[in-house]
């Protein structure tokens, strides 16, 4: 019978893959989260009593709040990209289209572009594009995070436009899925009519295998030598370019633009946000 010492060994294998490289620490968290969600959701709706399906299901087998990992949003935050950096992954983005294909691509360019939550990019609607009454282009997404639907978020004609285009190869490879079901990033495998998106960890393992690939990106840095501080050019560490941190760069090109903390689009309601954009200095 399933109990405490399976939902050990699950945590354990999580904790183990992410150490290994083969699943992100955000994985990792939502993976722990959602499954916390529907043990309890389960529960709620009776399933484990006398005559259920799931009747007999031990009470120990169930995730505590306390198993849940650290919220890579939390412990990763303010971790943003310096621009020598930025410049230089902008600049090869067509390799990463080469390595990748151009719907990752796409999807690292709107992450780029919007500051949102990776996995929120991947899930978008094909239907995400909206204007409001003066014309200005909005990105309509779900905070799913935050039990937040439909949020709207301003974009540039440029962002825009990169929408527009994905919007014609999705509907390039599934013409008859009506456009009300069709995802913008389609996933590659069973996916035989577009209904289902592709996910941030095939994502994120084309963007990791792309930056490993690139040439090392020099960046001005401070360092003693007989007691004088000098600044040269050494090697950013790679590890520290994932997908998320451009979230983080969103935020901090926001915050040194001098656009208030409550303002900042990187909030979007979310109190967790409404911190990380305060404490955010302008540089």
């Amino acid at each position: 019978m399933l109990g405490r010492v399976d939902i050990t060994a699950f945590l354990g294998r999580l904790s183990f893959l992410n150490h290994r490289g083969d699943i992100s620490a955000c994985t990792q968290y939502m993976t722990v989260r959602d499954i916390r969600r529907v043990l309890t959701r389960l529960r709620t709706l009776g399933l484990t009593t006398p005559g259920q399906p799931l009747h007999g299901l031990a009470d120990d087998f169930a995730l505590r709040q306390e198993d849940i990992p650290d919220d890579p949003e939390d412990f990763e935050a303010g971790r943003d990209l310096p621009p020598e950096v930025m410049r230089q992954l902008c600049a090869n983005l067509d390799s990463l289209e080469t390595v990748s294909s151009t719907d990752v691509r796409t999807t690292i360019e709107l992450i780029i572009d919007t500051g949102r939550r990776p996995n929120e990019i991947c899930k978008l609607p094909w239907q995400c594009l909206d204007r409001e009454s003066d014309g200005t282009p909005v990105l309509v997404y779900d905070n799913t995070k935050n039990l937040r639907h439909a949020r709207r978020l301003p974009i540039s004609g440029a962002t825009a436009a990169l929408v527009i285009r994905q919007q014609q190869r999705a509907r390039a490879r599934f013409p008859a899925t009506p456009t009300d079901k069709l995802k913008l990033f389609p996933a590659g495998l069973a996916n035989p009519h577009g209904t289902k998106a592709t996910t941030y960890e095939w994502v994120s393992a084309k963007h990791r295998a792309w930056v490993k690939g690139l040439p090392d990106f020099l960046v001005p840095t401070v360092i003693v030598e007989e007691g004088n501080r000098v600044t040269t050019m050494l090697p950013f560490d790679k590890n520290k370019i994932y997908p998320y941190a451009y979230r983080h760069t969103y935020a901090q090109r926001h915050a040194d633009a001098g656009v208030p903390p409550g303002r900042s689009p990187i909030v979007d309601g979310s109190p967790r946000g409404q911190h990380h954009a305060a404490v955010l200095p302008r540089r």
